[in-house]
């Protein structure tokens, strides 16, 4: 197939000797892009505390719904760090039932109209409205919230979530380069979010954990290659330009043909052979018992892979499709803006920096919240808590959009 690399090519060989082009003016640029949209240790405070004020209401709520003991983890971008200015917090309680989450809810909702809460909440909801109804299965209730600004979900046993969170770190430990798979992480998110504007699954986009495995199979396929974000974010351009989507399943091996799912009952993605440079290969799963957990632990053949205008399969769960939030013409747009993406990497420097330089003070305002007035990349930090309703969340929850149970997805932002 297209993207098929041998061991044989010189830039697959993966000897750590091999000279390395030094950093070019662009690399340099996108690594101070980069400290600028990771997250700041204030916005890693802010989401703290409301982290624990949330959980510290799930427990006293469960509690009276007779639920001594009570789990609560966050997943997702935020433990990952991977998450963008005014990225959301995804929360889940391990407990016994959910019969807590609709008092919750009130109790959430007594809070935004008083006065006197040590926060500010406000926008609560809940998916399925009624909380307190039975729901289909394939169904995850999520409390839905902004504490201080910051957009929260809350769910029930998302064991997926945290399953996902554990693989995606053991694979930025397993790449290493000063944490290259995070950092390239924040730089393709960045650019489907704020240049291209394909990231947010419940208006028919990409869902974050869709993105994070486009990047993933990038990661596996070309990891001998790849050494700075900016060589990713190339690659990844390069490689879903040319992606079949109509064809296609993309797995975080390659494209598998969609005729090989046709007409067979209850299907999942075909396990595509693994080749030896692959970062995830046969040998290294063999050899790390709590990796191949991971990818044996979680298989839910109750429900096929159902086909959509994007089929991107689930690394943990061959039967979950995580591009079905994506519309039909919402595909088009996603499939332009790689090529579109492409070919602006691929033109002459000159003309893609513009052929004379600005000086500083005359520099477009690309991303608004570098230029808070903290001075900080993050819009959540300054002194007074953000409460804009108007600021579109960059990420989906993905217990409702990217996940299902029990695999889930690591949760937005």
């Amino acid at each position: 197939r297209r993207w098929r690399t041998t061991s044989a090519d010189p830039r697959m060989s993966g000897d750590p000797e091999a000279p390395r082009s030094p950093p070019t003016d662009e690399d340099r640029v996108v690594d101070e892009l980069i400290q600028q949209l990771q997250p700041h240790p204030r916005a890693e405070a802010h989401r703290h505390r409301v982290f624990q004020h949330v959980a510290k209401l799930i427990r006293h709520v469960a509690k009276i719904e007779d639920e001594e003991e009570v789990l609560v983890y966050s997943f997702g971008s935020v433990p990952l760090k991977t998450y963008l200015p005014h990225g959301d917090l995804d929360l889940t309680a391990f407990s016994g039932n959910d019969k807590w989450l609709q008092l919750l809810k009130t109790r959430l909702e007594e809070q935004a109209a008083s006065d006197t809460t040590p926060v500010v909440v406000s926008n609560v909801y809940s998916v399925p409205h009624d909380l307190s109804r039975l729901a289909h299965a394939d169904v995850v209730k999520v409390v839905k919230c902004q504490v201080d600004g910051i957009a929260v979900d809350v769910s029930v046993n998302a064991l997926g979530g945290l399953c996902t969170l554990c693989l995606l770190e053991k694979v930025d430990t397993m790449v290493g380069e000063n944490h290259l798979f995070k950092r390239a992480m924040i730089l393709v998110k960045s650019w489907c979010y704020f240049e291209s504007h394909i990231l947010s699954s419940q208006n028919g986009l990409l869902a974050t954990y869709a993105l994070e495995t486009l990047v993933l199979c990038i990661i596996n396929l070309f990891h001998l290659e790849l050494h700075t974000p900016l060589a990713v974010l190339v690659r990844f351009l390069e490689y879903f330009a040319h992606f079949n989507w109509g064809e296609d399943c993309l797995t975080i091996r390659g494209p598998v043909p969609k005729s090989e799912l046709a007409e067979v009952p209850n299907p999942s993605v075909p396990e595509r052979l693994s080749e030896d440079h692959f970062l995830l290969n046969e040998t290294v799963l063999a050899a790390d018992a709590d990796l191949l957990d991971l990818f044996m632990g979680l298989k839910d053949e109750s429900t096929g892979f159902v086909m959509k205008h994007i089929n991107i399969c689930d690394p943990l769960d061959h039967s979950n499709n995580l591009g079905r939030s994506v519309s039909r013409a919402n595909s088009y747009r996603i499939a332009r803006a790689f090529q579109r993406g492409w070919r602006d990497v691929t033109k002459p420097p000159t003309y893609r920096m513009g052929a004379r330089p600005r000086s500083e003070d005359q520099q477009p305002a690309a991303y608004p919240a570098l230029a808070s007035p903290t001075g900080s990349a993050v819009g959540d930090v300054s002194e007074t808590p953000a409460n804009d309703n108007k600021e579109e969340d960059c990420h989906t929850v993905e217990a409702t959009e990217a996940a299902r149970t029990p695999t889930g997805g690591t949760g937005g932002s």
